[in-house]
């Protein structure tokens, strides 16, 4: 099995609080030998892809202003209930331009 996490907030050192129940999380699914990868935001003090604790975590950088962010998070809120839990993120289209 596979799992695979995008959070907006991830440790990117060992003394990091942000987003430390994501990475508890994913280092116990690694435990039970299921195969974890996250996607978290980018930090210039850290790597863009690295393996901690058996977690496969790549960095990236926004892309989109936070405007933008705010505007796709709305419409996955409002495609909430309208079909199947896969139709939520698939039908999201994110215009980054401001």
């Amino acid at each position: 099995m596979k799992v695979l996490f995008i959070t907006s907030a991830y440790p990117t050192h060992r003394d990091d609080a942000r987003g430390i129940f994501i990475h508890r999380l994913a280092r116990e699914l690694c435990r039970q030998g299921i195969q974890v990868t996250v996607i978290a935001p980018g930090a210039p003090s850290a790597l863009s892809s690295e393996t901690v604790d058996g977690v496969e975590v790549y960095r990236a950088k926004y892309w989109c202003s936070a405007r933008a962010v705010w505007n796709m998070r709305l419409k996955a809120f409002q495609n909430v209930g309208r079909g199947s839990s896969d139709d939520v993120t698939s039908n999201i289209r994110v215009e980054c331009h401001d």
